[in-house]
């Protein structure tokens, strides 16, 4: 072998061992990174198995939930977690188990939150968590739902849902959705255009319509015709209040009750002993004559009450005051139910979760008459100042402190001399009548001037709903140049309402079933 052909071997072996040694150094870092791959692969692999199982957990529930609504526990009439197996469906072998943890809902109604943990017989260490959260939707599902026609002016915005089963002309700026639920309704030529019964028909129209530059029929926000509301589970919802409120207050023998928040998780009750006489509003009804209940079922309020509070609960010797105190009570922790067989007058600050009901239950089946306005047995809740939430705009939110709702058997009115800038937090209910501010008092306006000031506003937080009309500002119902009400009526749905309403307060529709409202896993 010449000394050329060793040179040439002794760079191949050179050659061949730098290779080695990058491989030497290379192949563990690839080995290694193909371990880790596996073991990922692998990990994921379990970790989507155990989720799978968590989910299947979630699904039983749900299930259960559909047989037996009211069941918390499992069926077992004892406290969690409940454990069960899982079978895979193909090999017929237990593969894994999940763990249900179940929160109940609020008393009185709302969602209820199912946590569902899973894990496979393998791998016990490796668990996956899935939340979610089931109710039945609350009949506050709308900024505005109304049975009759709405009329929204150019001076209203809406921040939320607005529905009508009979038509809408809306003039309004909205965000969110505004439906009916027939197909075509009818329109006028009448100065005000509303109530459009009460003038002749002269045209058939879209049901959700509009001639201002804030509306369009082409809109996309609009729709029609869809669902039609479903007021069915009011009288349940009414009658449940009365079975299960904590105050239930008897007659007056005066002319009424006056209920006040006071911001510190309390409520002061008053029997109203006077109002004043502010003259007529639409629709009419007789005014008080000396400070006398006319037996219509409707007060006529001013400020409401003559000055001065009597300290007397037997209301004996209370001169001209035009209140007398019952006593002040808490707002349990799970909530206050208050029912009333009379008229009521609301105001002050919410802290807690409250309904207040206004019914007399030996009327609930009486029908509306067509106008929509509530037969005079039925007992109307009166705003006479605002009413907020201790928290502010926080309503029901992660179950949170402040709900309040408001159900009228009749009516919901704002009285003469409110607020120029009035707020209302809360889910509203009229169930056989109106919601509405007054209109024509003698006088001027409602806010003591010949016309509702372009400054006045009211500024709903929650839900407004009502079987009758929505009347919160007029035009020439008293003059050519009168105007009255609130100029400026605003609505800012409460969307924690949906599935965390106040106590008692009527679903959407039971019949639709359970429905998920929120679902979260790790």
């Amino acid at each position: 072998m010449n000394s050329k052909e060793k040179k040439q071997k002794g760079a191949i072996f050179i050659y061949l061992l730098i290779f080695v040694a990058i491989f030497a150094m290379i192949m563990p870092a690839v080995v290694s990174n193909f371990v880790a791959k596996l073991l990922l692969l692998k990990l994921t692999i379990m970790r989507e198995q155990a989720f799978q199982i968590a989910e299947a957990g979630i699904d039983y529930y749900q299930w259960h939930l559909i047989k037996f609504p009211d069941d918390y526990q499992d069926g077992t009439g004892q406290s969690g977690p409940y454990a069960h197996d899982y079978v895979d469906y193909d090999t017929q072998q237990t593969i894994g188990q999940f763990s249900l943890t179940i929160t109940p809902p609020p008393y009185g109604g709302g969602a209820a939150t199912i946590q569902s943990t899973g894990w496979t017989n393998d791998n016990p260490n490796i668990k996956r968590i899935v939340t979610a959260t089931y109710g039945f939707p609350s009949l506050a599902s709308y900024a505005l739902l109304a049975h009759d026609w709405i009329y929204a002016w150019s001076t209203e915005a809406y921040s939320g849902p607005v529905h009508s089963d009979t038509g809408i002309r809306f003039e309004a700026t909205t965000t969110s959705s505004v439906t009916s639920s027939v197909q075509t309704t009818y329109t006028t030529d009448c100065n005000q255009e509303y109530p459009e019964r009460s003038c002749p028909t002269t045209s058939t129209k879209n049901a959700v319509w509009a001639t201002g530059s804030n509306g369009s029929e082409s809109s996309p926000y609009w729709s029609n015709p869809t669902t039609v509301a479903d007021f069915a589970g009011v009288n349940t919802a009414f009658s449940d209040i009365q079975s299960n409120s904590q105050i239930n207050l008897p007659l007056s023998n005066k002319l009424g009750y006056s209920l006040v928040f006071n911001g510190n998780g309390t409520v002061t009750v008053y029997k109203v002993l006077r109002t004043m006489n502010t003259g007529s509003r639409f629709p009419v009804i007789k005014a008080l004559s000396g400070g006398t209940d006319t037996g219509l079922g409707y007060i006529i309020g001013g400020t409401d009450y003559a000055s001065g509070i009597c300290s007397n609960s037997s209301c004996n010797g209370c001169g001209s005051s035009g209140r007398c105190l019952q006593y002040t009570t808490a707002v349990p922790s799970e909530g206050l139910r208050i029912y009333v067989k009379e008229n009521l007058w609301i105001d002050g600050t919410v802290k807690g979760r409250v309904t207040v009901a206004a019914a007399d239950s030996s009327a609930l089946n009486t029908n509306p008459n067509a106008n929509g306005t509530a037969s005079n047995l039925m007992p109307n809740i009166y705003i006479s100042n605002n009413i907020r939430y201790s928290n502010g705009e926080n309503g029901a939110s992660g179950q949170a402190a402040d709900t309040l709702g408001l159900m009228a058997q009749g009516n919901i009115i704002v009285t003469k001399n409110a607020p120029n800038t009035l707020y209302v937090d809360g889910a509203l209910l009229a169930q056989h009548g109106f919601v509405a501010a007054p209109i024509c008092y003698s006088g001027g306006s409602s806010h003591g001037g010949s016309v509702a000031p372009p400054t006045s506003a009211v500024y709903f937080y929650g839900s407004v709903i009502l079987y009758g009309s929505w009347w919160f500002n007029f035009t020439n119902y008293c003059g050519s140049s009168f105007t009255d009400g609130y100029y400026n009526p605003f609505f800012k749905w409460d969307t924690n309402l949906l599935y965390y309403p106040p106590p008692f307060f009527p679903a959407s529709s039971v019949s639709a079933g359970i429905q998920l409202e929120k679902w979260t896993s790790n």
